[in-house]
């Protein structure tokens, strides 16, 4: 969803999930007009509609929040900005990837539905070994993080193609492929042993 927020403005949205499923909200800010130097970064905060708790996560306040959902019902999504900013709202339930037992690798062909990270979920356990790997020539890059803990493996400003290593942690991590553009097609090739 697109959106704009003028200073010091919150908009809130409304959503329904289930316990235990993982949600992803991205909050992707753009400048206003043509001319502005720079986009004001954007916060996202969600909360439990029933009794207003706020839903805490790994790495602190930002425009990315994610985390397990602690029961079934409505939950609030609210962003906001210091100063005037357009920005794309992402929320998404990532799908979960299967790599291991017979075939340890699962290859994913996709196209991004808008800007925002098309996110994907793998479990791992502490010592075994995870590559993930885009196309060359695909318009898009890796973020690579821990769902629990929120370790960088592979952070969004390195723009990486490619990560492979040693998984430091027994936990769910995130796969995010980050698309140049809306409508960006991309290849993501995911190895686990």
């Amino acid at each position: 969803m697109n959106d704009s927020l003028r200073a010091g403005e919150t908009r809130g949205y409304l959503l329904g999930a289930e316990r235990g499923q993982v949600m992803m909200v991205h909050a992707i800010t753009w400048p206003v007009r043509q001319d502005e130097a720079g986009p004001v970064a954007a916060t996202v905060q969600v909360s439990s509609a029933a009794d207003g708790r706020e839903l805490t996560m790994p790495s602190g306040q930002g425009a990315l929040w994610w985390g397990r959902l602690p029961a079934t019902g409505d939950f609030m999504v609210r962003v906001s900005a210091s100063g005037p900013t357009a920005y794309t709202l992402a929320v998404q339930i990532p799908r979960r990837l299967s790599a291991g037992g017979g075939d340890p690798t699962a290859a994913i062909a996709g196209t991004a539905p808008s800007r925002a990270p098309v996110d994907y979920i793998i479990e791992g356990e502490g010592g075994q070994t995870l590559a993930a790997s885009l196309r060359d020539g695909d318009p898009a890059t890796l973020h690579l993080y821990g769902l629990d803990d929120g370790t960088q493996l592979a952070a969004l400003a390195e723009r990486r193609k490619l990560w492979a290593g040693t998984l430091p942690t027994s936990q769910d991590y995130v796969l995010s492929v980050v698309p140049r553009d809306e409508g960006a097609t991309y290849e993501l090739t995911v190895t686990l042993r």
